[in-house]
């Protein structure tokens, strides 16, 4: 987020308009956790535009041990 809008206005976009944004510009979205899917407009915002999601169930993982998940699974 930081580097596609600067540390300053990142945290002050909707999830909806990075959403669609990101699944635009062809990226891959991972997310630390499944509420992507249970809130109704950023789950219409995936399907509408054919995102990519990948979601972990499990939070409270830190950043380097998610990373590490993904790249060891990583087909």
């Amino acid at each position: 987020m930081d580097e596609r809008y600067g540390k300053a206005d990142s945290q002050g976009i909707q999830d909806t308009q990075w959403i669609e944004e990101a699944a635009l510009a062809g990226d891959v979205l991972l997310c630390k956790d499944l509420a992507i899917a249970h809130n109704p407009l950023e789950a219409q915002v995936i399907y509408m535009t054919n995102a990519r999601v990948f979601a972990l169930s499990e939070a409270s993982l830190t950043g380097p041990t998610m990373a590490q998940w993904y790249m060891d699974n990583e087909v």
